[in-house]
């Protein structure tokens, strides 16, 4: 199967996955969105916007805040159009990667779990497709870093369902 062929079909299972993903309301995207100009800039840029219809350039402008600013319910709702725009833009790429894995700090897996677990089973097996095909097709663009067993741990087939 050619690349293109490849990535069109993971773009499509992305969206039919997430078809069903419910807006969180305006008050549940964000952790303080009054806190700081910042928070509500990008308050102001997702509130009452459905994923399928978020512009590129915010989702690229907000790259950095997705995985620290975002609540739970804000994170997953939103997760498909930072999947999406991951695979067009390597500087989503890397902001997105960085979100989808727990920072080495004591309550970071705890926060992350608490991000995912809301996901579907069919959710996580995407963003584990989405993980797949970044580091077989884009090995250059992946977590060079990463130790692959972390991965796994994080992010496991679907014969492993455990998170």
């Amino acid at each position: 199967m050619s690349e293109e062929s490849r990535l069109e079909r993971l773009k499509s299972k992305i969206k039919q996955a997430f078809a069903e993903a419910e807006y969180p309301g305006d008050d549940q995207i964000l952790y303080d969105r009054d806190h700081c100009l910042e928070c509500r800039q990008v308050a102001a840029d997702f509130q009452g916007q459905s994923w399928p219809q978020m512009p590129f350039k915010i989702l690229r402008f907000n790259r950095e805040s997705f995985g620290s600013q975002f609540t739970p319910e804000g994170f997953r709702f939103y997760l498909p159009a930072y999947l999406l725009a991951a695979l067009e833009d390597g500087d989503v790429l890397e902001y997105t990667l960085f979100s989808l894995l727990p920072l080495d700090k004591p309550d970071s897996v705890a926060r992350w779990r608490e991000k995912v677990q809301g996901l579907s089973a069919e959710q996580r097996h995407i963003v584990r497709e989405f993980l797949d095909y970044i580091k077989e097709e884009r090995p250059a663009q992946f977590l060079p870093d990463y130790p692959n067993s972390k991965l796994m741990l994080y992010w496991p087939d679907e014969n492993d369902q455990t998170l």
